[in-house]
């Protein structure tokens, strides 16, 4: 068929709108993710995109979705380049928003194959499904990937739903909200009509939200706040130049006097920003920054907190007779040490600079604010490692 340059004009000026739709989708649910924290964008956030796949029908759906793809990743995924690297860190940006389009590419083409209402649920099974196989498979399941759910994290009435059915649950509730309000707004754009179904989907999003803002327990008579810290200073190059040679991929552990030094400086700083009297732990980031055995450097992380009043969660090396641990290592208020425990679920590069997996042991400590079990990192994600320490008593970790 032969378009005319006007027919052509036409095509590329629908393409461009339908790119601008795509990336305000991209910017709406980079702004419901963490350190944004608009939570309730998450629920509309893709309906624009899914506006431009109606418009434009005979347009590959994943074309359509990259600029959402790309400004998503790269809004929640821009700590990549710090401790992978700037070409690593740059590609798997763009790796992981192509993965995002792709999803949302074949959820669109399943829903045109599919008669309607069963289509209205092909992108929500398509992308919890997907999600549920990346959380399980070897290898894949340690790829940090941002979830569809973390949007919703400071939402309570969403977050009910977690005891059910877990993370997928939740992705699918707002899939399915989204799909549903975007066959609501273009059956009344298009025809003047109430799409049914749509309204039908939306109400059961809407009765689920309910049942959890009913169920949310009440809070307890004395409440406490858990702050963190993320530093990166492990990246930063006035910080690095303090190492000896590492083979970790994450970045060099602090392996001189020096870096311990500055690295603890940075932490102790960042604490102290945030001591409040309402703030029972303070968790510090995975920089491995003295060893355990190091009277000097544990001994100013007790003095710490004893300042600010805090039990103190801190990342070290322990290095014990069946060999070299990343462990976390939990500091009470009165300076003295808690207890530790290593780290299992480690890395490729972790193995490579010569750290060993902790082993099964899951050691639970009573605090005046309950019992609490430790970590590192990628033991989260392990779903088996937080079974084990709730199994163990753990009432936070």
């Amino acid at each position: 068929m032969v378009r005319t340059p006007d027919e052509k004009a036409l095509r590329h000026r629908q393409l461009w709108i339908a790119w601008g739709l795509s990336a305000v989708s991209g910017g709406l649910m980079a702004a419901s993710m963490p350190s944004f924290d608009i939570s309730l964008l998450g629920w509309v956030a893709l309906v624009p995109l899914l506006l431009a796949n109606q418009y434009m029908p005979y347009k590959s759906a994943k074309i359509l979705a990259l600029p959402f793809g790309m400004i998503w990743s790269i809004a929640v995924h821009n700590w990549y380049p710090d401790v992978l690297g700037p070409v690593l860190g740059y590609v798997l940006m763009v790796v992981v928003g192509s993965y995002y389009a792709t999803l949302v590419g074949l959820g669109a083409a399943l829903q045109r194959k599919l008669p309607a209402p069963v289509n209205l649920l092909a992108l929500p099974v398509l992308w919890s499904a997907i999600e549920f196989i990346k959380y399980i498979a070897p290898v894949v399941e340690d790829w940090w990937f941002v979830w569809l759910a973390n949007s919703q994290w400071r939402f309570p009435p969403a977050l009910q739903i977690l005891s059910v059915t877990g993370l997928l649950g939740l992705s699918f509730l707002l899939m399915l909200a989204n799909v549903a309000s975007a066959a609501l707004v273009w059956r009344a754009w298009r025809e003047h009509k109430i799409d049914w179904s749509g309204s039908l989907a939306l109400g059961c999003v809407i009765a689920v939200m309910a049942w959890g803002a009913v169920t949310i327990p009440p809070p307890p008579a004395n409440t406490f706040a858990i702050a963190a810290t993320a530093d990166l200073a492990k990246q930063d190059p006035n910080i690095k130049n303090h190492r000896q040679t590492s083979s970790q991929i994450e970045g060099p552990y602090a392996n001189t006097l020096e870096m311990s030094q500055a690295l603890f400086n940075v932490n102790a700083e960042l604490t102290r920003q945030i001591a409040d009297p309402k703030v029972a732990f303070v968790v510090w980031p995975e920089n491995e920054f003295a060893d355990a055995g190091d009277k000097r450097f544990i001994g100013q992380l007790g003095t710490l907190a004893q300042q600010v009043g805090a039990y103190i969660v801190a990342n070290v090396v322990w290095r014990a007779p069946t060999g070299r641990y990343n462990a976390a290592l939990l500091v009470g208020r009165d300076g003295q040490e808690v207890g530790r425990r290593a780290k299992i679920n480690i890395t490729s590069g972790e193995k490579e600079g010569g750290y060993v997996a902790g082993p099964n042991q899951f050691p639970v400590y009573e605090t005046p604010y309950g019992r609490v079990g430790i970590a590192v990192c990628w033991d989260r994600h392990r779903l088996w490692i937080t079974r084990e320490l709730a199994r163990a008593g753990a009432q936070s970790s």
